[in-house]
């Protein structure tokens, strides 16, 4: 019975006994142990009698709540020398070749040469690529490695490939100060596979470790996972080295820094529930906040530029994602891709990659810098006084950095307009100061 607003006001009554309670604490976190229901451990999405060993205590969640499921995929991109796949290269003479030894390859390529699609020299120089290649492939690297080391080459030369088709462009030369360099990818195909699920909670983040409460896809493992590959575009840029070790190393920017990353792993050991995973959250927080500063500049950079695109490039905020490329140990990157990409064969329409020619790339820029030097929710917002997004972030808000969760690999979290901008009591922390107060 609905006798007033809100929960408080619906009343839930047993028409025999006549007694009443209104749902105003139904999503509490003890709600369902208070009334005494157990977990059954179904698992309803696998087909036929899916069981877990379940033991937690059950959430109540609105039906359509987005945190309902969150899927938890990982994604890479198809760089070269893996986008010509020397199977259809090669067709069914592939199998054969590729158990050949090195040494042999160039007489079989050559004699079985008019029943292949393309001179044997074009083959055998893509063999050579891919075999190099994979040979030298440190499996212990992460793929974003790979991929940076692409558009570094990107950076000096064109790359057509099938499935990678990249350029240097023109950097505007009133952003050559923080940028060494503008790569436009006029092709680019993604790969997301998804890995599992979660509720209540998103699976992304660096810091998460409750892998175990991941929903599973299946009863057993199996030897594949579901995936869908898009194609699109995007703009890289590769930020200049040299600026951001000297502004990480400035007093102002350290003092700021450790105020948000203490307040960052006093929220991470509170998520916590056993000994092993306060750990492991411990020492991935010790590995990441070595290169913690360039790691939220880039990200929160990311974002502001994916919402001024959005404006300007005709792709809703949804449409575009983030990908990030920060030290990671022992590899130096800094570079940020914003891309589009659509399950059509034909990928999408080039209105991405046109924003990265110089005139728009500096009109874009340019917008970007007084959309960032003051939010609506100012000064709560700047100051950090407020925390609204997340207790994870420093200054973040929806009316300044947070985008579509469709868009940022991290939820949402470890954002920070001051290490942009800067604060009023302490300029100088913002990366990007000197340029807005030069250029708006």
């Amino acid at each position: 019975d609905s006798r007033g607003a809100g929960l408080g006001g619906k009343i839930v009554q047993c028409t025999k006994c006549k007694r009443e309670r209104s749902m105003e604490n139904v999503f509490s976190k003890n709600a369902m142990l208070f009334i005494g229901a157990k977990c059954p451990a179904r698992e309803p999405w696998i087909a036929g009698t899916g069981k877990s060993d379940c033991d937690k205590p059950l959430r109540v969640l609105q039906r359509g709540a987005s945190n309902v499921y969150w899927g938890d995929t990982t994604s890479a991109l198809d760089i070269p020398p893996y986008s010509p796949d020397p199977g259809a290269m090669f067709g069914p003479h592939w199998p054969t070749i590729r158990a050949l030894p090195n040494d042999m390859r160039e007489q079989v390529v050559r004699s079985l040469a008019p029943q292949l699609p393309s001179p044997p020299e074009v083959l055998l120089h893509a063999l050579d690529e891919w075999t190099t290649t994979v040979d030298s492939d440190d499996k212990a690297q992460p793929i974003e490695w790979a991929e940076y080391r692409q558009f570094q080459r990107s950076l000096k030369e064109r790359v057509t490939r099938p499935d990678f088709e990249t350029r240097p462009e023109q950097c505007p030369s009133e952003f050559q100060s923080i940028l060494d360099g503008v790569v436009l990818a006029r092709r680019l195909r993604e790969v997301r596979v998804q890995v599992g699920f979660t509720r209540i909670s998103p699976p992304g983040g660096m810091f998460r470790a409750a892998q175990g409460t991941k929903g599973r896809l299946s009863k057993t493992p199996l030897p594949w996972l579901p995936a869908i590959e898009m194609r699109g575009e995007g703009i890289y840029l590769e930020f200049k080295h040299s600026e951001v070790a000297r502004w990480e190393k400035s007093d102002p920017v350290k003092n700021h820094f450790g105020r948000y990353a203490k307040q960052l792993k006093t929220d991470l050991e509170q998520e916590a529930k056993t000994e092993e995973t306060l750990k492991l959250i411990r020492e991935k927080f010790n590995t990441w906040v070595d290169h913690g500063p360039r790691f939220v500049l880039l990200h929160s950079f990311a974002h502001a530029f994916m919402r001024r695109l959005s404006l300007e490039c005709g792709y809703s905020s949804s449409a575009l994602r983030e990908r990030l490329y920060v030290n990671r140990t022992g590899l130096d990157m800094l570079g940020v891709l914003i891309h589009t990409d659509s399950p059509d064969s034909e990928g999408t329409l080039g209105g991405l990659v046109r924003q990265g020619q110089p005139e728009r790339l500096y009109s874009t820029l340019v917008g970007m810098l007084r959309d960032l030097s003051w939010c609506s929710s100012d000064p709560i917002c700047i100051t950090g006084t407020m925390t609204l997004s997340s207790p994870r972030n420093g200054a973040a808000c929806h009316a300044c950095l947070l985008a579509p969760e469709t868009s940022c690999l991290h939820f949402n979290t470890l954002l920070d307009r001051a290490l942009l901008v800067g604060t009023s009591e302490a300029p100088t922390v913002g990366f990007l100061r000197p340029l807005i107060d030069e250029l708006t």
